[in-house]
């Protein structure tokens, strides 16, 4: 049984646990730091993870289905707010049900981590995990930290726990993210520092020593302490291959931030294995770590790695509605040939299952990536990342193949300009051509204008088709 352990006792762990700091490799220091790979070479490789929306968020929507959010924990405590209204019609005012009183209800009865893993397998996934802690002071791993952890109440298990096993048991990398660095984000009234991702009152409810955990009752500095106590416990117990952060880190004050990063980093090198971090906007340095876009990407091809966070629906689940395996197969396309990784978020019913919409899209991403993973696994962008519309380029990391995707069947025959004899991006000699999932040897011929090639009858797949065309003299 976890229990909760006070801030002060917190602090002197991490002076502890930070003393021999000066022996290890990293210092916490943004000089020391910055001598970090910022992507691990796994991560280049990867492309494809998935991670999942869910907690007592997910039970909130599903009770109160018209005022449904993301962010119910904070809207419900808006006055006004669409999820106000609602919850106050459904379940009574916020004083008299809190967002703490969802937690009890919140039990994730058919949750199994072997299953979702089995499934993120399925679906060519390389890395995944949870969203760890979202912006509701909720943490879905077994916590000394907090009271307020999944193990303790609610489902009463080790979600991260269960899945970092499930999802290493099959081979893939373990992600684990975390929202909560927003919650403590504070502004100044009366003089005082106090935080205002929850809005807070004794009318609302929320006020009371019980929930100052979960809220973020406290002042600045122990919040700070305990954003980072979160971190180290999840470091120390799970041991982490990607920790993604969405923003906020930028109010996080760099001591917290450099002390966690240095204390993941040296880890790391005790484990004997490549760690990341992801960041957005402009909260970390980027020689430290990844930059993520939620629901977006470079709009051109970049030297540096990166990764987009985007989900086929909502964050949490409220509705089935979830996009096809299509829209993520291009998506993941158009991210690889810029020099990005895709993190799709899926989100589960409050009992722990998948609606069939998420189940089939994954599974049909799957099917196209058995038939093309080698165009996007372990490649690397090209000299150019796009021509026209509908065709994009990947490359082999020994430059010994070019990856054509034609984001729409060609028909009977596709022409590649920047393949063309004498072309400037491609000065090598082609040796073959041919389609991913086809066996049938390919008629083609390059000239000054276009690579020419003679196409199949039949696409091999749905959605997107890939050619390897491989290229004389390879590195």
């Amino acid at each position: 049984m976890a229990r909760s352990l006070p801030s002060a006792l917190l602090a002197g762990l991490f002076l502890a646990a930070l003393a021999p700091a000066a022996e290890k490799p990293y210092e916490p220091t943004w000089e020391s730091l910055k001598k970090h790979q910022e992507a691990p070479e796994w991560f280049r490789d990867a492309k494809f993870g998935i991670y999942t929306h869910w907690g007592p968020c997910t039970q909130a929507n599903s009770m109160v289905p018209s005022g449904a959010s993301g962010w119910y924990g904070r809207q419900m405590y808006k006055k006004g707010s669409k999820t106000y209204r609602a919850h106050k019609k459904h379940l009574g005012p916020p004083s008299k049900f809190g967002y703490h009183d969802f937690i009890p209800k919140f039990t994730a009865g058919k949750f199994d981590a072997d299953r979702w893993a089995a499934l993120f397998k399925k679906a060519g996934a390389r890395f995944a995990g949870p969203v760890a802690e979202h912006h509701d002071g909720f943490s879905m791993w077994d916590s000394d930290v907090t009271p307020w952890n999944a193990t303790d109440m609610g489902p009463k298990k080790d979600i991260a726990g269960r899945l970092e096993k499930a999802i290493r048991k099959r081979g893939m990398k373990f992600v684990m993210t975390f929202h909560h660095a927003a919650c403590g984000r504070f502004s100044t009234k009366g003089g005082q520092k106090m935080p205002w991702w929850f809005p807070k009152s004794e009318e609302m409810g929320n006020l009371e020593p019980t929930y100052r955990k979960l809220y973020g009752n406290m002042p600045a500095e122990e919040f700070y302490t305990m954003w980072k106590a979160k971190l180290i416990e999840c470091i120390d117990k799970y041991r982490p291959d990607l920790m993604w952060f969405d923003s906020g880190l930028d109010a996080v004050p760099d001591r917290h931030k450099t002390e966690y990063l240095a204390y993941y980093f040296n880890k790391a090198e005790d484990w004997g294995k490549e760690v990341g971090v992801t960041y957005k906007q402009k909260d970390l340095p980027p020689e430290v770590g990844i930059l993520d876009h939620e629901r977006g990407r470079e709009n051109r091809l970049t030297e540096y790695v990166w990764l987009t966070d985007d989900s086929g629906g909502s964050w949490f689940y409220h509705s089935p509605a979830y996009k096809g395996s299509g829209w993520v197969v291009v998506q993941l396309i158009e991210i690889v040939s810029r020099n990005g990784c895709l993190l799709l978020n899926v989100p589960p019913r409050a009992d722990g299952t998948f609606s069939d919409q998420v189940k089939t899209c994954l599974r049909g991403v799957g099917v196209w990536l058995a038939v093309n993973g080698e165009a996007i696994y372990g490649t690397r962008p090209w000299k150019t990342c796009k021509e026209g519309d509908d065709i994009r380029f990947t490359r082999s990391k020994r430059w010994d193949a070019v990856y054509v995707i034609c984001l729409t069947w060609p028909g009977e025959e596709l022409r590649v300009r920047a393949l063309a004899a004498g072309s400037a991006l491609c000065p090598e000699d082609i040796e073959e051509v041919r389609m991913l999932g086809v066996k049938k040897e390919l008629t083609w011929s390059r000239n000054k204008e276009a690579l020419e090639v003679a196409l199949p009858e039949e696409p091999p797949c749905k959605h997107a088709y890939a050619l390897r065309v491989e290229l004389k003299g390879g590195t």
